[in-house]
């Protein structure tokens, strides 16, 4: 399954910006991104990242576990070996 990213610049606009990181992952997004991280302390910001963890994944048999392990990035073109 694709990976996708929380864009939580544009994301979770009803909670405060801090409280994103829980929310993306709450909601299962493989990371996380923002823009304009500037308003907010760089300790506080790293610690929220590093106390995040990406999800455990969905599909552990069958098909699509085999297409999440084997497929590449989309930056890499997508290719699945």
């Amino acid at each position: 399954m694709p990976n996708f990213a929380a864009n939580l610049t544009m994301l979770y606009n009803e909670v405060d910006f801090l409280d994103r990181f829980a929310a993306a992952a709450t909601d299962r997004f493989a990371g996380v991104e923002f823009l304009f991280p500037y308003a907010y302390p760089k300790d506080e910001l790293a610690a929220r990242r590093t106390g995040w963890s990406p999800p455990a994944p969905k599909h552990t048999r069958g098909v699509l576990a085999k297409y999440a392990k084997l497929v590449g990035s989309a930056a890499q073109g997508a290719v699945c070996d």
